[in-house]
């Protein structure tokens, strides 16, 4: 960085000045950079962090304002970006040493004092008195903000990470301290106030030697949460304290002294108290569900923790006998409280993680998992894990309605559950990419952990279907530079509109993953475009071994299987899978599943390429009665090999070009929404 870069930086905060939304998220993505190598930067020849360097512009624009125009102090905060009088305020004197109006004031003595001095002529010696006193007063403003000389505290930003515990004891036991702030975290969780990293994300930092400052800059929070967790015989003794991410000062530093009894209320008095110290509003029903206390049996609860840390093992590593271990702890939980709700949903998401990846899943199963999850509900309605157990088991069985219920019923009791956020983004991803966008920053925000790549990944996606590539390939390499998945990265990249370079992405893909399912297909599905018959045929052989029968494949893959077979002359195969699309097609139509809306398009494919001109014309009317189309649609229709038969036909051309201006105009709504939600484009 130099003093050109500087400038740059500076202008494009002034320009975003009258922005309260404005931050360093923004400014990253202007500059082009991720948000840690921006962070360097300024640390490094401006020795400030991000928020500091944006904050110190404004402040300053507000200064020149303040002395000259006719303005209030309101007036002057709103015009450089603050939302808020008395956040201003403050700010203002942590900067300059003193409140708005006493500065004004002073000023204003000053330059009538100055002009006075200039009338009366005086002579020089006095201003060799007075410059040691304007650079002791400078000094002395400097120092008063570099060092706190005063102890104010910086603003802050109504976000939290609680750290990984600091344990001092028998490390067979740490479990338990695991358990307390993994339990806090859940308890600052429920306050719609703040915004809560979860504490799977924080984990991933127990292990390694990253520096608060760098924790800060990665989870992008205001505040941490560091706790000491103490034994002594049967006293527990957990050391709070809560540091503001900007400048590092204590906001909070308290002693708590409990027991094993004790524990629930201790954790419950924590959270509530560092909830006040970060000014949140925490309503009644709040506080209610962060008092509740969930089992009276401390073996129940022992046995619990214990199965949550193996299950955090099985999450992170895949080791099987973590999974073991934690199926039998939760039985062993059980034993001692029937009743202990989160016991339901644990064992649910355990089996969740374990089996919600594979293509097929045995209704047996499905069933298994919901009954634990309105077990769970059964002792106690305000458990969001249920309902977000409820939520994926609707959404991976179509039910478009009931799914978006259910997400929404866990957020209104956890409003930081991110993966409900994210369950949402995949939901509208087919109704409302704005929407899908909005709640995958909203799932991004609280989560940094193993998952993080994947909403990145969908957020890329959304953006390129909107028509911003610049923005779609920006999450694509964060995602990339997160967990160095070369194969998803070209994966997401592949287009229609130009298949060629797509299917060498493919196969480059292919090379560091040889038996992902999703590339096999996707090189059997372009090459199939591209009239490459017979490597088509030989990229779905080898995808076609991975699935045991029909019943394991997508809803909208048979027809393109069914064309593949129709190339290679294999007509009883291509009608078998032709029929097979058709039949699940309109069953799902029925049904009304949330992605029936694009099974219209599928079933008048499968109907054109059959010759039935009719049913397509019908079908494709139906599909084209969609008022948002993505620009993956768009591509498809112009190249889908499976319309040949009347591609050249007027109606058909008509209903392209119909497809086409609702892309567009999904394009400009999706451009207005950014812009009014100050996401900015690149």
């Amino acid at each position: 960085m130099n003093h050109d870069s500087i400038q740059k930086l500076t202008q494009i905060v002034q320009e975003n000045l009258a922005n309260e939304d404005f931050g360093p998220d923004q400014l990253v993505h202007e500059m082009g950079v991720s948000h840690s190598t921006l962070h360097r930067w300024l640390k490094q020849y401006t020795n400030k962090n991000i928020s500091q360097f944006i904050r110190e512009i404004r402040l300053k624009k507000a200064s020149e304002l303040l002395l000259n125009e006719e303005l209030t102090i309101s007036e002057v905060a709103y015009k450089v970006g603050f939302g808020s009088a008395t956040y201003f305020n403050r700010c203002f004197h942590e900067q300059f040493g003193c409140s708005p109006g006493e500065f004004k004031k002073r000023e204003l003595v000053a330059e009538t004092e100055n002009t006075q001095s200039k009338e009366r002529n005086f002579s020089k010696k006095y201003l060799f008195i007075a410059a040691p006193i304007l650079v002791l007063s400078i000094l002395a403003l400097f120092l008063v903000e570099k060092y706190d000389l005063f102890n104010n505290k910086s603003p802050i930003e109504k976000s939290i990470a609680v750290l990984p515990v600091n344990y001092l004891g028998d490390p067979q036991h740490k479990y338990l301290a695991d358990g307390v702030c993994e339990d806090i975290q859940n308890n600052l969780a429920k306050i719609k106030d703040l915004r809560v990293v979860d504490f799977n994300s924080v984990k991933l930092y127990q292990s390694t030697k990253t520096s608060e400052e760098e924790i800060v800059e990665e989870l992008k929070v205001g505040a941490l949460l560091k706790i000491t967790f103490q034994e002594i015989e049967t006293n527990i003794v957990l050391f709070v304290r809560l540091i503001n991410s900007d400048d590092g000062t204590v906001l909070f530093s308290e002693i708590y002294n409990s027991d094993e009894n004790r524990i629930f209320i201790t954790q419950s008095d924590i959270a509530l108290a560092i909830a006040n110290e970060l000014e949140a509003n925490i309503t009644t029903e709040e506080k209610q569900r962060i008092e509740k206390i969930p089992t009276v049996s401390l073996t129940a609860n022992d046995f619990y923790q214990r199965a949550r840390e193996q299950q955090w093992k099985y999450w992170i590593n895949e080791d099987q006998q973590a999974l073991k271990n934690a199926k039998e702890l939760y039985s062993r939980a059980l034993e001692y409280d029937a009743n202990f709700a989160p016991v339901y949903t644990g064992m649910a998401l355990l089996e969740w993680n374990q089996n919600s990846w594979k293509s097929n899943i045995p209704e047996q199963y499905l069933d298994s998992v919901l009954w634990l999850a309105e077990k769970a509900l059964s002792i106690d309605k305000n458990n969001s894990d249920a309902y977000f157990i409820k939520a994926e088991y609707n959404r991976l069985k179509g039910f478009y309605n009931d799914a978006l219920s259910e997400y929404d019923k866990a957020i209104q009791i956890n409003p930081n559950d991110w993966m409900a956020y994210f369950g949402k983004a995949q939901l509208f991803y087919f109704e409302d990419l704005s929407k899908t966008i909005q709640y995958c920053n909203m799932a991004a925000s609280r989560h940094k952990g193993i998952m993080l790549p994947t909403i990145l990944r969908l957020l890329a996606t959304s953006y390129q279907s909107t028509g911003f590539p610049e923005k779609a390939e920006y999450y694509r390499q964060e995602a990339l530079s997160l967990d160095f998945d070369s194969a998803q990265y070209l994966l997401n990249k592949e287009s229609l509109q130009d298949i060629p370079t797509s299917i060498h992405l493919l196969e480059k893909a292919l090379t560091s993953n040889s038996s992902n399912p999703g590339i096999l297909w996707d090189l059997a599905f372009y090459n199939s475009f591209a009239a490459n018959n017979d490597e088509a045929f030989s990229y779905l052989k080898k995808y076609m071994a991975l699935n045991n029968s029909p019943a394991d494949l997508p809803v909208n893959s048979m027809h393109r299987i069914a064309y593949i077979y129709y190339q290679q002359g294999m007509k009883d195969s291509a009608a078998y899978y032709f029929q097979l699309q058709e039949k699940s097609c309109l069953e799902a139509i029925e049904s009304g599943r949330y992605y029936s809306n694009f099974l219209l398009y599928d079933l008048a494919g499968v109907y054109a390429f059959n010759g039935e001109k009719q049913k397509a014309y019908s079908w494709l009317n139906k599909f084209n009665e969609l008022d948002k189309m993505p620009g993956w649609m768009v591509e498809l229709i112009k190249t889908d090999p499976l319309f040949e038969t009347i591609r050249k036909e007027p109606n058909f051309k008509e209903i392209v070009a119909e497809v086409e201006t609702k892309y567009k105009a999904e394009h400009e709504r999706v451009k207005v929404w950014l812009e009014n939600n100050h996401i900015l484009l690149q």
